[in-house]
């Protein structure tokens, strides 16, 4: 009897004990799932709040970004202007030389001292090159380096001279040829006349004046005889 009576006194007692086990587990449950709402709520309105948050930021980066391109594609020219120059590419081939690469750069840093220094001094080299041109008797390649000193607006003794020396050299050569002319050598003469027509900067008008004069004084000459 008193074996039975304990064992039915124990059954009132658990249920209480698994029913308060019931409600912690749901409570905890419950805490949980707020905490995760709170949690990734947060989360959510931060992603949904980054374009808004990115923009500004983009715009205060873009005139770096730009300074920076900028600074780099100068950069860029420099090193390859003295490149060229190291390379002997002083002012060919044609848009890609040490001449035209300092002139671009120049245009856009006139300030830089250093880079106007070394612009002058590739501007001395294609100087002497064109001063061993001319006593080559090379006047047409002479005058191409003359003319892309012009270009780049940057001037030399041998480049400043140039003309006076061009001049000088094709009155001598009309001179010569009037002279042939005088004495009867006309192949001398017509030499003479090809020799003034090649040279650069001459004038149609020019060739054709001393053609005609040649002619009146071959005439003479031969009338003379």
């Amino acid at each position: 009897m008193s074996d039975s009576s304990t064992e039915s006194g124990a059954g009132p007692q658990t249920a209480p004990k698994s029913k308060d086990t019931l409600l912690l587990v749901l409570a905890l449950f419950v805490v949980a799932g707020m905490l995760a709402w709170f949690f990734f709520g947060q989360d959510q309105q931060v992603v949904e709040d980054l374009p808004e948050l990115i923009t500004p930021v983009e715009e205060e980066i873009e005139p770096i970004r730009a300074v920076v391109t900028e600074v780099s594609a100068d950069d860029e020219l420099l090193s390859r202007a003295r490149l060229a120059a190291e390379a002997g590419m002083l002012a060919a081939p044609a848009g890609s030389n040490a001449l035209y690469y300092y002139v671009q750069y120049v245009e856009q840093n006139a300030d830089d001292v250093e880079a106007n220094d070394e612009l002058q001094a590739v501007a001395d080299r294609i100087g002497a090159n064109i001063t061993r041109a001319v006593d080559a008797g090379d006047w047409v390649d002479a005058a191409t380096l003359v003319n892309q000193l012009n270009n780049a607006g940057v001037a030399t003794a041998a480049s400043e001279s140039f003309d006076t020396q061009l001049t000088a050299y094709r009155n001598r050569q009309s001179l010569a040829a009037l002279t042939a002319a005088q004495a009867g050598d006309e192949a001398a003469a017509n030499a003479a006349i090809d020799i003034v027509a090649g040279l650069p900067r001459t004038q149609t008008g020019e060739v054709l004046e001393l053609r005609s004069t040649v002619r009146d004084e071959l005439v003479a000459k031969r009338l003379a005889d």
